[in-house]
């Protein structure tokens, strides 16, 4: 397939986007392993990393982000020796972090001694107590992984640094970094050598302590809070205590050889035999796992939600419920009034804000307790418990579940659940693979740590029908009739009444709203990011716009004389709390956003009206209800430019309602909001004539007129990168593209549209080499989505080639056709938001055509 158009800018974008990524490049450099820790020269073998050629000596990789210097410290901005510090101290990292693959790998050092870290280990007192302690727990985990062939036979890891503070005063240093890893095992490889699947894909969060000593760098301690160090770390344990549970723990494991539990075959399907409900819907359990496994490292964090990874209790049921409402299409269950907000979660299962909350949606036991009580709630996923008495019911059970489904863990047998995870599926050995935070991990065995209990939770299906859930998409979506401060036109949005006394209309529009006619409205509510601080009273009324399907703001649609649904229906919103503009990822104590009071009755109104259909747009305005001054939310275009910040966002829950088959279309929105005369379509020329949509072909299958057109937009290459060109876009095509209908569907918009921009390419020798020039320069970002080479290879998409799309773009609609013009607006307004983006999240972010 050849994508020489236009249409090659914008969707390399979205062909990068169907793989998971790990979007930053790794380099392999030399361990200072020998120099530093002659303990272990001596002892250890050499190991082969993933994607490296085994040399002598163990290669480490490196993560580059930040290689031209660090964020500037808390304590004191790095001088000139400070940064040539920096050096030092990643090299004492670098060489620390080689030590603990090699224990862990199948050629370790013959024992674990106090000394195995050697000369880089500080002599303080504090520093020999966390020695004690981490090297009784590294013997602990590397027995369990002897006795479990789960010992490293392969691994690559990378070292992102985020900071590095120094206390001169003091001689100290503080440096936060993540650790990345790939990691295949032994019981992998052997059982396929040639092409193992990887144990474990993940990321760790490191805050390492260093004091220098003689001019040189030692590390006094580590917190890093993987599922080993949370089990012997409890909070108030000494470290007597720690050792007693380590040395437990290493006769627990030592007793349990085959912890990893040989599958059974199941003798029938499990289910949780829930009583009929007609008002329920499926589980999308597949693409629940798409979104843990998409979000579950720390650059993808789904920002919209706070974290909760206090390294005490964690992210881990938040991650959760995050991947069974987003992609799972569960309904939220909402407390009828809405609580107060307040840093104590509620009852039920929701998240409209870090203030906003059930327990259940971020807590491990109230997790349990609202999925395993499908009767007490008339909203939100429903399961059971899939219980065992023996190992060999247990086995039984594992070989049941399925992705999508959830595991909680108790780390010690005292008492209390510890942790949830998601099941993302099973290697090549029925082993179960899940996917979590805290710690944070793609891809894992389920007990790749030991754990004293586990309990398996099988969802069945949501309550309710699909929640609708969605954002402003585009600019003028979200409108006010007067900016009072006069900067940064359209970035805000402004409540209330401007100091001049004019009060203010804002209106907020929502576009292709799932929700039949005559349906029941459970709750609608809006959120926003807000702008701040603003500790002044303002009070608003929120109407809808009464139509039937709400039309874009306009010059010749106004706001201001939309006429609104009934003073009845109307909500009161007295906003007397903070607004702080503060990063949502503060958790609880976020003043990052707020939810408006319930608006059932205004959505109620507004699905009653005449017109109204499913895949309609409808409005919300808000007016001022006697305030004496304004607040100020976040706009689309600001939240466009920002990934902390989001425009406002609709969730609606409903039942019943009425299918209407002959819908009124929403109208297509665009950036340009007056109506204009329909032109004259723009002639294709006769020798490229444009495909037909033939009943019964399959749409990804090339048209007759193809061929011809292969070679236009690189007629000047040599012949071998033209052709390896060519097979790329066919490799991507025929792996990526065609494997789902979403895929297919922008297929058949290419080959609609490639007749006539092959002809302007053809004629235009500026755009033809504007087009090329970008279509080489993300070539890699094109073959990364095909290859195999580590995640952490791979690139993410920069700003510059959005620019430069956009600017061809501009260039190709001047002379397009009306239907080319209107998908080139299309594009335009979805290219700026991939910007930093993974390709699997972009991928999220397109809607189905």
């Amino acid at each position: 397939m050849k994508l020489q158009t236009m249409t090659i800018v914008i969707l390399a974008t979205i062909l990068s986007s169907c793989a998971p990524v790990l979007q930053h490049s790794v380099i392999p450099t030399p361990s200072p392993i020998d120099a530093i820790a002659p303990t272990l020269a001596s002892t250890s073998t050499a190991t082969t990393t993933l994607g490296l050629s085994p040399t002598s000596t163990t290669k480490a990789t490196a993560h580059p982000v930040l290689e031209t210097g660090l964020p500037p410290s808390s304590t004191i901005t790095p001088n000139a020796t400070q940064a040539a510090q920096q050096e030092d101290i990643k090299n004492v990292i670098q060489a620390y972090f080689e030590i603990r693959y090699q224990l862990l790998s199948v050629s370790p050092p013959a024992d674990i001694q106090q000394d195995v870290f050697g000369k880089l280990m500080s002599s303080r007192d504090d520093a020999k107590d966390f020695l004690t302690t981490e090297t009784a727990k590294l013997a602990v985990e590397r027995k369990w992984y002897e006795l479990n062939k789960l010992r490293y036979a392969k691994y690559e890891y990378s070292l992102k640094y985020t900071d590095i503070s120094f206390d001169a005063t003091a001689q100290m240093a503080t440096v936060s970094l993540h650790e990345y890893f790939e990691i295949i095992c032994e019981k992998t490889m052997d059982n396929n050598s040639q092409n193992p699947s990887a144990c474990a894909i993940g990321e760790l969060t490191h805050e390492i302590v260093l004091h220098n000593e003689n001019n040189q760098w030692k590390i006094i301690s580590d917190t890093y809070w993987d599922s080993w160090w949370r089990q012997f770390r409890k909070p108030g344990l000494s470290t007597n205590e720690i050792l007693q549970n380590i040395n437990a723990k290493e006769t627990s494991v030592t007793a349990h050889v085959n912890s990893l539990l040989p599958i059974a075959a199941p003798e029938t399907e499990f289910s949780c035999n829930l009583s009929a409900d007609d008002s329920s819907h499926p589980y999308e359990r597949n693409d629940a796992v798409t979104y843990a496994q998409t979000h579950a490292l720390p650059e993808n964090y789904n920002l919209y939600y706070p974290s909760y990874d206090d390294q005490t209790y964690g992210d881990c049921t938040n991650f959760v419920s995050q991947a069974v409402y987003e992609d799972g299409n569960a309904s939220m269950s909402i407390p009828e009034p809405l609580p107060a907000r307040t840093t104590d979660g509620q009852l039920q299962w929701y998240l409209l804000n870090g203030m906003q909350r059930a327990s259940a949606w971020n807590h491990v036991v109230p997790l349990y307790d609202f999925l395993v009580s499908p009767a007490v709630w008339n909203e939100g996923p429903e399961g059971c418990e899939m219980t065992y008495d023996n190992d060999e019911q247990l086995a039984e059970r594992l070989s049941q579940i399925q992705a999508g489904d959830i595991i909680q863990y108790d780390w010690d047998g005292i008492g209390g659940w510890d942790h949830s995870v998601i099941v993302v599926g099973s290697d090549e050995n029925g082993i179960v693979q899940v996917a979590s935070h805290s710690p944070n991990s793609q891809q894992l065995a389920y007990n790749w740590t030991a754990y004293e209990n586990i309990r398996l939770i099988h969802i069945e299906r949501s309550d309710g029908m699909p929640p609708v859930k969605t954002f402003i998409a585009v600019a003028g979506d979200d409108e006010n009739t007067r900016d009072c401060d006069g900067d940064f036109l359209g970035n805000e949005v402004y409540l209330g009444k401007c100091d001049d006394g004019e009060s203010i209309i804002s209106g907020f529009r929502f576009t292709d709203i799932q929700i039949p006619y005559g349906a029941t409205i459970k709750y609608a509510y809006i959120t926003f990011s807000v702008d701040g601080t603003y500790t002044s009273p303002i009070s608003l009324k929120i109407y809808g716009d009464a139509s039937g399907n709400s039309e874009s703001f306009s010059t010749s649609n106004p706001l201001a004389a939309r006429p609104t649904t009934s003073a009845s229906s109307a909500v009161t919103w007295d906003v007397t709390e903070q607004w702080d503009l503060t990063k949502n990822l503060a958790g609880g104590e976020s003043q990052f956003s707020f939810t408006t009071p319930q608006l059932a009755s205004v959505l109620q109104e507004i699905v009653n009206q005449d017109g109204w259909v499913s895949g309609n747009s409808l409005s919300i305005i808000i007016k001022d209800n006697g305030s004496t001054t304004h607040r100020r939310v976040i706009a689309w275009e600001r939240a466009e430019s920002d990934a902390e910040l989001f425009p406002a966002r609709l969730v609606v829950a409903y039942e019943g309602g009425i299918s209407i088959p002959t819908a009124t279309p929403t109208p297509t929105a665009t950036p340009t909001s007056t109506p204009t005369s329909t032109p004259s379509p723009t002639p294709v020329p006769t020798e490229t004539p444009v495909p037909t949509n033939t009943p019964g072909v399959e749409p990804t299958s090339p048209p007759s007129w193809w061929a011809p057109a292969e070679n236009v937009l690189m007629k000047d290459e040599p012949d071998q990168k033209r052709e390896a060109f060519s097979e790329l876009l066919s490799q991507i095509r025929d792996q990526i593209l065609k494997s789902s209908p979403k895929g297919n569907a922008y297929i058949e918009m290419i080959y609609q549209h490639a007749p006539e921009i092959m002809t302007l390419l053809s004629k235009d020798e500026n755009l033809r080499h504007q087009v090329k020039d970008l279509a080489l320069e993300i070539q890699p970002l094109l073959e990364s989505v095909v290859s195999s080479e580590s995640e952490y290879k791979k690139p993410r998409l920069e700003k510059i080639w959005i620019k430069k799309a956009i600017l061809v773009l501009d260039d190709v609609r001047k002379q397009a056709s009306p239907s080319l013009s209107a998908e080139i607006d299309w594009w335009k307004k979805y290219l700026p938001s991939f910007a930093g983006k993974t390709g699997k999240e972009i991928w999220e972010m397109l809607p189905k055509r």
